[in-house]
């Protein structure tokens, strides 16, 4: 047993030496940065969007029994407008905004 108190001074053992650089050097010697794990690409969103929006469409289509496509873009255009015309959609927006900000 080390008669040295002092724990900082005790020799470590290589494998935790490897273990204490590893967790510390993480996101320098990879480059990578936790926050952006969450961070939403507006080109996914988009995509993600466009595809619920032609489903939506389509479904508005099969619903009304009409192979007509201006129909079911037309139910996708009414129902955009009526989020944007919504309070709970704007303060849901601001909240967001608000949430990607602290992201940096």
């Amino acid at each position: 047993m080390n008669k040295d108190t002092n724990r900082t001074r005790w020799k470590v053992k290589k494998v935790w030496d490897k273990v204490q650089k590893a967790v510390t050097e993480f996101g320098r010697l990879f480059g990578v940065l936790r926050s952006r794990r969450f961070r939403p690409k507006a080109k996914q969103l988009e995509k993600q969007a466009r595809g619920c929006s032609t489903s939506f469409g389509a479904l508005a289509c099969k619903f009304l029994r009409t192979e007509d496509i201006s129909i079911g873009k037309n139910a996708v255009f009414n129902k955009f407008m009526e989020w944007l015309n919504d309070e709970q959609f704007e303060f849901d927006m601001k909240r967001k905004l608000a949430r990607f900000g602290e992201m940096g």
